[in-house]
């Protein structure tokens, strides 16, 4: 009985966890996208091999290319990493605000 209840406990928290990574994930995107005034390259979802044994919703955000000559220059600015942090914090206050529990 033990181990049906952990399979079942497993894959509740593995398919819960993804929805809710996506759901922060989009949020992120609308937020960065809307302060940041850029273009998204969009939200998908990969197997990364760091956030296999979380437990909690995570997510990676690449914010953009030291090596790209306009993000390079971009990310060297207080402003813009000011707007960074505020659009993050927006989007889990929006994340946190959309969640319902039933």
């Amino acid at each position: 009985a033990g181990a049906g209840y952990d399979a079942v406990f497993s894959e509740w928290i593995k398919t819960t966890r993804f929805d809710l990574a996506l759901y922060l994930s989009k949020k992120i995107n609308e937020r960065l996208t809307g302060h940041l005034n850029t273009k998204s390259r969009g939200v998908r979802g990969l197997p990364l091999q760091s956030l296999k044994f979380i437990m909690n919703p995570a997510v990676l955000v690449e914010i953009g290319m030291l090596s790209d000559s306009i993000d390079g220059k971009n990310l060297l600015s207080e402003k813009y990493l000011q707007a960074i942090a505020e659009s993050l914090a927006n989007a889990f206050v929006d994340f946190f605000n959309g969640i319902v529990v039933r």
